[in-house]
């Protein structure tokens, strides 16, 4: 698939109803990046002593990779298959490139859930040139601009981010029949925690990243759900400069209004790489 196919809409397994009333908090932009090291130190140091704690894996300078978001209520990070039901999956593709600081998430049936009024739309992020832009296609919600930025100023992560996120290695599971590795980054729930970030044996492919819901706008009895991603077809080549092309529905773009108010919004390690 290329970024500008549009795929359709797979069957939703949640409740539409429900579906429109969760509202998720911001996550680091939900695009893998590592939180602030807010670990406690027991914890890392109870992890660190264990004989079959891994090294910290590290990416590599650039990959593309195609995946699926999965909106779901189980504790992730769960074993191959499919969560229990309710659940909300999505198609989607990643693009990094370390040497220009560059990140690209094509998400093909449903965006990221962080906006209020749902996410029923296609979206891609595209993180160029210190800034990120939020770009939303045909199918966007009506009086939503095509192009508007997210974050600014921003970075994507460099390779080595987990060995400085905090993170602690939580346990193995299986992907696709052979052991994923995870780790996680404690932070707590109302700064969109916690975080898990699964690797390959090899140590450099990523296969997953997972984050915590935020509070619900329309009804706050809804309990937090957990967002997972799986990521599959990892091609460790450089992206096609194509893949950064700014749109002219950028040049004159705005800060995007259409997501929630962050509780910690003056909390600068809410909004940046490590």
């Amino acid at each position: 698939a290329t970024m500008g196919s549009r795929r359709p809409l797979d069957r939703f397994h949640l409740d539409h109803h429900l579906a429109h009333r969760l509202a998720f908090r911001l996550v680091f932009l939900l695009l893998g990046l590592a939180p602030s090291a807010s670990v406690a130190a027991s914890s890392i140091a109870s992890e660190a002593a264990a004989s079959s704690v891994p090294p910290f894996p590290v990416w590599p300078e650039y990959f593309s990779r195609t995946g699926v978001q999965i909106n779901a209520f189980d504790v992730c990070p769960y074993e191959d298959g499919l969560p229990n039901p309710p659940y909300l999956a999505t198609k989607m593709e990643s693009y990094y490139d370390w040497r220009i600081k560059a990140l690209r998430e094509v998400y093909h049936d449903a965006c990221v859930p962080i906006f209020p009024k749902g996410s029923q739309w296609s979206c891609d992020f595209l993180n160029v040139n210190g800034t990120s832009y939020l770009l939303q296609h045909e199918d966007r919600a009506e009086g939503q601009p095509e192009c508007c930025i997210f974050l600014q100023p921003w970075h994507p992560p460099a390779p080595d981010f987990l060995k400085k996120s905090g993170a602690h290695f939580l346990k193995n599971t299986t992907y696709k029949g052979a052991r994923a590795m995870w780790w996680q980054a404690d932070v707590p729930a109302d700064q969109g925690g916690p975080f898990g970030y699964g690797y390959a044996e090899d140590g450099k492919t990523p296969v997953g990243f997972y984050f915590g819901g935020m509070w619900n706008y329309a009804n706050s009895s809804i309990a937090s759900s957990m967002i997972m991603q799986y990521y599959s077809d990892f091609d460790p080549s450089p992206p096609p400069a194509s893949t950064w092309e700014v749109p002219m529905s950028c040049a004159n773009a705005t800060k995007c209004s259409n997501w929630p108010m962050l509780r910690s919004l003056g909390s600068p390690s809410i909004f940046s790489a490590v």
